[in-house]
């Protein structure tokens, strides 16, 4: 859920980006470079920022480094995009040697059963980049009292505290 509604804005962006290329004549080749550019710099900055990525704020998610150390790196932050893409580009080319246009699911049927059968519930890319999706837990509001308040009644405090004799 999260990454399609990450991919929704993304999408209307690299569709602006096709358009305008189509628009000045522009080498297919240099906007899908631009999309890639585009896509990696997006899912390498909402890693970083993690509430600037809509989807993961909606859906109450974050990810974290698996080395624990919480908050992912840099490094990792660009590994786990630039893996889904290569991944993406190698059953692209496999799918147009072979001619076989079905293939070009199978990256993604390949990321669901990862997901659902691996035991941290990882995909390719948090496999390989060390990452892992958490559930982000709900800020909490503050309950405790700013000073002890005890009363007479207070059993559940242990005997109340004594006034010392001055």
């Amino acid at each position: 859920m999260a990454f399609a509604l990450d991919s929704t804005a993304l999408f209307i962006v690299l569709a602006v980006f096709v358009a305008t290329g189509e628009h000045f004549h522009l080498d297919p080749m240099y906007v899908a470079i631009a999309i890639l550019v585009v896509f990696m710099a997006y899912h390498s900055t909402v890693l970083l920022l993690p509430n600037f990525s809509f989807g993961r704020t909606v859906a109450g998610i974050s990810v974290v480094s698996v080395r624990g150390i919480g908050d992912i790196t840099h490094m990792q932050a660009f590994l786990r995009p630039f893996i889904r893409i290569v991944f993406f580009v190698i059953f692209l080319f496999i799918s147009v040697g072979f001619k076989q246009n079905w293939l070009i699911a199978l990256p993604f049927v390949i990321e669901v059963a990862l997901i659902a059968h691996t035991s941290w519930r990882q995909s390719v890319a948090d496999l390989l980049a060390g990452t892992v999706v958490v559930i982000t837990p709900q800020p909490q509001p503050h309950r405790a009292p700013a000073v002890p308040m005890y009363s007479a009644t207070d059993a559940e405090f242990g005997p109340p505290p004594r006034q010392r004799d001055h």
